[in-house]
């Protein structure tokens, strides 16, 4: 990702990076208050998803409050299982 400045691009194909980048690369944004957040999650999980990697723009300050409030919201749906977040991953 080195040589993506606006110096190697045009214009509309450096804000099209750029927009890529801050939208996750492709990645699903959830976005919304712990209901929402949990809801949506929710309805991947109907869906067959069986994981998932989440990222925030201010980790000291978004994971502790996703920790406190969205996964007790799925823990109470039983979508989520602590335990498993601690066993280590097999080889």
């Amino acid at each position: 990702m080195k040589d993506i400045t606006p110096q190697m691009h045009s214009p509309q194909e450096f804000q099209h990076i750029r927009n890529h980048q801050a939208n996750g690369t492709g990645g699903l944004r959830l976005v919304g208050d712990p209901d929402t957040v949990a809801w949506d999650i929710a309805r991947l999980v109907a869906l067959g998803l069986k994981g998932i990697a989440v990222s925030f723009v201010n980790y000291l300050d978004e994971l502790p409050y996703f920790c406190a409030e969205v996964l007790p919201r799925l823990m109470r749906s039983g979508l989520s299982d602590t335990r498993a977040a601690r066993r280590p991953a097999s080889l």
